[in-house]
């Protein structure tokens, strides 16, 4: 079940660029009601902020730190509508501020950090159009359970493929309890499994591999291939560089 609601992207007019290259981007992978809205400091229309935020949607801002006051201003308007916030971070490496140094509210919503190098630009762009996308699609869906079901799904259909052969795997009640007693452990860690997701990390795939595999044999089996091909890999990668 998705829920509908209208998403802006909101950047500054120096950034334009950006803002419609994320527009276009939720608008392909998600599918859903998408408006960029740019603005400069000097001619800021506060009446189309005060507009959209009357309506419930989700607001991506481009996020230039405390000391863009019409940036803020956004920001304040949407925490007073109590909108859901997705704070791009645009600042520049050496001029970005720590995420704890932020004003208090801001530390409410999510924060996606976007490293902005001419040389590695297609890497970091991807990298945060993915964050995203995990972020949109768990709000929208609004079944995170369900979300990493299917993923863990995904994964053991990937390594069925490759070991040609099937898996046992729990339902979703199942799974859910079993990934409940992961989340626990975790929290003594500090750990979030939500940050994990959101990152695609390697710990994570893990976590749902062990969740949804029903039995011990299986789990056996399928990490020995598992290790076995990291193994061939990493042997032609070392025949390549030689």
């Amino acid at each position: 079940m998705v829920n509908e609601q209208n998403i802006y992207v909101i950047f500054p007019c120096n950034r334009e660029s950006l803002c419609d290259e994320i527009v276009e981007y939720i608008h392909e992978e998600l599918i859903v009601k998408c408006e960029g809205i740019t603005y400069s400091s000097e001619n800021i229309d506060v009446r189309i902020f005060n507009q959209i935020v009357q309506e419930e949607c989700i607001l991506i801002i481009g996020y230039e730190g405390c000391i863009s006051t019409e940036n803020c201003y956004i920001l304040g308007i949407a925490h007073a509508k109590n909108r859901l916030v997705i704070l791009i971070n645009i600042l520049d490496e050496k001029e970005r501020l720590s995420y704890r140094e932020n004003p208090r509210y801001i530390r409410k919503h999510f924060l996606v950090i976007f490293q902005h190098r001419i040389n590695n630009y297609p890497t970091q762009i991807g990298k945060m159009k993915h964050r995203l996308h995990n972020i949109l699609q768990v709000i929208l869906v609004n079944d995170f359970y369900s979300i990493l079901y299917q993923k863990a799904i995904n994964l053991c259909n990937e390594l069925e493929e490759k070991a040609q052969r099937d898996m046992k795997k729990l339902d979703l009640d199942n799974f859910k309890l079993r990934l409940i007693k992961y989340e626990e452990f975790l929290k003594g860690k500090n750990i979030k499994i939500f940050e994990l997701y959101i990152e695609d990390s390697k710990d994570l795939h893990k976590i749902l591999f062990h969740s949804i595999c029903e039995n011990r044999s299986d789990r056996a089996q399928f990490e020995e291939i598992i290790k076995s091909q990291q193994r061939i890999l990493e042997e032609s990668s070392s025949l390549t560089t030689q």
